[in-house]
């Protein structure tokens, strides 16, 4: 009787977490087991199925978007969890078909929750995208990114300068080589070289730095008419071309043929009145008498001869000048703003044997789009932006250029009526290379101000950047 006892008690132990219960059992009775302690399994966990790290090229659209598996305590997949792919760094973005996606999925059968498409950013560096889920650690995939192999060249100094014959230009030639997300390469052979104008060059074979720019040290322009200069590079990036002008000076103190009125047109023959340059180039000259501040056009047109107009202020510095319209008209056209008051105007040939007929006129004009009118220092310009595209972010931007002596200062300002908008107001060259600029980024003030110094002769670009288009401002130039 004892031993069934026994017996039966053995029956009733109980297996707790794999681990058998051990009980005391007596001669005369058998003890009831505990009851049993519920363990919970290990934590379920967030595994990498695609790689942690790899490598590829900016703004790819990667070919294993990441991937990743829920699993439970015994490694078995668990199905229907919420998983979150978060781009958090590399400024790139989720895609499905081509368009921004959300980056939240749901494991499927198998445990596995399959990332949006992936487009990297435009930046050489790191990329990272984290994965997340409820309470799990979260996965970090990472992919480091090198620049286009695609590139471009694009001018950045020496473009539409004007100088002397026989003298160095105020800026010399450069260039910039980058992929096609504005990324500079660097140690990039330049090659410049005259290919028209007959001047010369020094340092014409250069690599381009880390910021991926190359220059030469000076270009001294030939005789009297166009000049250029060509930039070559590796294949398959394509050559540029920097043109210039070399024009002797005009002496706006030589007799004057007369005053032309506004919206009025003159016709003469160029050279009559006995003015020349150094070079014997005939020009005529006009008085032009501005009545109020504002947007003005002058235009120089033969059918004989290539125009060259030049605008010059009362104390005889030049303002403004013009070649030619574009490269298919040979007539010369100035938009500028003025500020009241008398100014001349010079007609001449870039040829000193080839003179003519031609008709000057001038009158008040609208600046539209992305025009890039001449301006003068003591003027206001009161307006909205024009809705000229600045890349990247799609904002618009107002272009003005001046003409500036050596060492000539230049103050601006620019008043704006709204505080929390973001505008950059800067002083560049021709091709776009800064100088000097400000952005109102504290978010709490409602004007700019701007000082700068020319550190050669030449034209400089004023930029109002960063706004919306129709925007007001008022730009005031001392």
């Amino acid at each position: 009787m004892k031993i069934r006892r026994i017996i039966e008690g053995v029956k009733r132990l109980h297996l707790v977490t794999g681990v058998m219960g051990f009980f005391a059992l007596g001669c005369d009775d058998i003890r009831e087991p505990t009851v049993p302690v519920e363990v919970t399994p290990a934590a379920v966990t967030l595994a990498a199925v695609t790689p942690l790290l790899s490598n590829d090229v900016v703004a790819n659209y990667i070919n294993q978007p990441p991937a990743v598996a829920v699993l439970d305590g015994k490694g078995k997949p668990v199905p229907g969890i919420t998983v979150v792919f978060v781009v958090t760094e590399g400024g790139g973005g989720l895609h499905r078909g081509g368009k921004p996606a959300d980056g939240t999925v749901t494991t499927d059968a198998g445990g596995i929750a399959f990332m949006p498409g992936w487009r990297l950013g435009h930046r050489p560096g790191v990329n990272k995208v984290l994965a997340l889920s409820d309470k799990l650690n979260p996965v970090t995939f990472t992919v480091l990114t090198v620049a286009s192999p695609h590139r471009v060249a694009t001018i950045v100094a020496g473009k539409d300068e004007v100088g002397s014959p026989g003298s160095a230009i105020g800026i010399p030639p450069g260039v910039s080589v980058a992929d096609v997300y504005g990324n500079p390469i660097e140690g990039v052979p330049v090659s410049f070289v005259v290919s028209a104008g007959g001047g010369s060059l020094v340092d014409a074979t250069v690599l381009t730095n880390s910021g991926g720019l190359a220059s030469t040290t000076s270009w001294t322009l030939g005789p009297v008419g166009r000049q250029a200069v060509t930039a070559s590079f590796p294949s398959p990036i394509q050559p540029v071309v920097i043109n210039a002008l070399a024009a002797d000076a005009v002496d706006p103190s030589c007799t004057s043929v007369g005053a032309i009125p506004p919206n009025a047109v003159l016709n003469a023959d160029l050279g009559v009145e006995g003015c020349r340059t150094s070079s014997g180039r005939p020009f005529d000259l006009y008085s032009a008498t501005i009545a109020a501040d504002g947007a003005y056009r002058f235009t120089s047109r033969s059918s004989v001869f290539d125009s060259y107009l030049e605008i010059f202020d009362s104390a005889g510095g030049r303002v403004a000048q013009n070649d030619n319209v574009s490269s298919t008209i040979p007539d010369s056209e100035v938009k500028i703003y003025l500020a009241k008051g008398r100014y001349t105007l010079s007609v001449t040939s870039l040829s000193p044997t080839v003179t003519g007929n031609y008709a000057i006129s001038w009158g008040s004009t609208d600046v539209t789009g992305c025009d890039i009118p001449a301006i003068v220092p003591n003027v206001v310009i009161s307006g909205s932006v024009r809705g000229c595209p600045e890349p990247p972010w799609g904002f618009s931007s107002d272009r003005y250029r001046i003409y500036l002596s050596k060492a000539q200062g230049l103050s601006l300002r620019l008043d704006f009526h709204d505080g929390f908008m973001e505008p950059t107001l800067k002083v560049t060259n021709a091709a776009g290379t800064t100088f000097s600029a400000i952005t109102n980024s504290s978010y709490d003030n409602q004007s700019l101000s701007l000082t700068y110094v020319a550190a050669t002769d030449g034209y400089f670009t004023v930029v109002v950047a960063d706004l919306p288009e129709g925007f007001g401002y008022k730009l005031t130039l001392r």
